[in-house]
């Protein structure tokens, strides 16, 4: 996408003047915690289509280093009715405004080079103009942000430096099906198992000295848990809104309600849009999901590294 490169070099110094009248965001922003294949997504996409919420839409994720032109562009285009069509394959959405986990925009402004995942304590970022950035997005929006992406998570640390109130939804999913949908997307997008997919945890060095992809993903999923148990335990409990992948089989409404209200008790007027969602979500938590011919060896590792299999696997 070589002219979104040049659009965005172009734009980069204005966008920077133009962002510069804007402090720190005046409602509290939202960032999603979910492991990988975690179901961030569909939770993303109902959020957007049950209230006003601020988000990162396809249209507006071209535009990483002038995001300030592309919340201005996407106002433009954006419908207050506008409803998901809860698709995606691999955490990538297709139709404009759907939304975006903007990769482009946390490599760029958290200062993240080739396949790093973490802040370099080296080279922070410049956390005046993260605030900025995220107080003109606003400004644009309004509405209370949330986001979805590995990189914000990641730097939960960082992101509590630029924004007054920070706000976690964790999203759970059995970390069992986790490690065999990471199977399934290795394979999807590689061909193969070798191929590493997904969040590069801290010891990602270790991971890679691991000869057994099925036991590298394992420890892989084992240390992003870790990881996110001690940043989620720096919260205080009010401020963890935790919704469980079982629940989307049953009512997204019934998880629309309940994050409506946790933005509430932060007191945020929270805008709701008219009707209820008839969205459908395919259980993947069933024995019949397992990769057969994986099958041995991932409850072989997960029972050894993680911890008791689900029953009637």
């Amino acid at each position: 996408m070589e002219w979104i490169d040049t659009v965005n070099d172009f734009l980069a110094e204005e966008d920077s003047q133009r962002r510069a009248e804007f402090g720190p965001t005046k409602l509290p922003v939202t960032f999603i915690f979910a492991l990988p294949r975690g179901a961030s997504t569909p939770f993303h996409q109902l959020v957007l289509s049950s209230m006003k919420i601020g988000y990162v839409s396809n249209i507006m994720a071209r535009f990483w280093r002038a995001p300030y032109f592309g919340a201005l562009l996407e106002k433009d285009v954006q419908t207050n009715d506008y409803v998901s069509n809860f698709q995606s394959s691999l955490g990538n959405t297709f139709d404009p405004l759907e939304p975006h986990e903007w990769g482009w925009f946390w490599r760029h402004w958290l200062h993240l080079k080739g396949n790093d995942h973490y802040c370099n304590k080296d080279d922070p970022p410049n956390y005046e103009v993260l605030s900025s950035l995220f107080g003109a997005i606003e400004s644009i929006k309004d509405a209370p942000l949330i986001f979805d992406s590995v990189f914000a998570m990641a730097n939960i640390r960082e992101m509590r430096r630029a924004i007054p109130k920070v706000l976690a939804a964790k999203v759970v999913r059995p970390p069992y099906y986790v490690c065999n949908s990471i199977i399934k997307g290795r394979l999807a997008r590689n061909g193969d198992l070798l191929n590493f997919y997904g969040h590069r945890p801290r010891n990602i060095d270790e991971l890679l000295e691991i000869n057994d992809p099925v036991e590298q993903i394992v420890r892989q999923v084992k240390s992003i848990l870790d990881e996110m148990d001690r940043d989620l335990a720096t919260f205080p409990p009010d401020q963890i809104f935790t919704v469980h992948h079982d629940e989307f089989l049953e009512d997204y409404n019934v998880i629309a309600d309940r994050y409506a209200d946790f933005l509430a008790n932060h007191n945020v007027e929270v805008v709701r849009k008219i009707g209820t969602l008839s969205a459908q979500f395919e259980n993947r938590n069933t024995p019949s999901a397992i990769e057969g011919i994986y099958r041995e060896r991932l409850n072989e590792y997960f029972e050894k590294i993680i911890g008791p299999i689900p029953p009637g696997i």
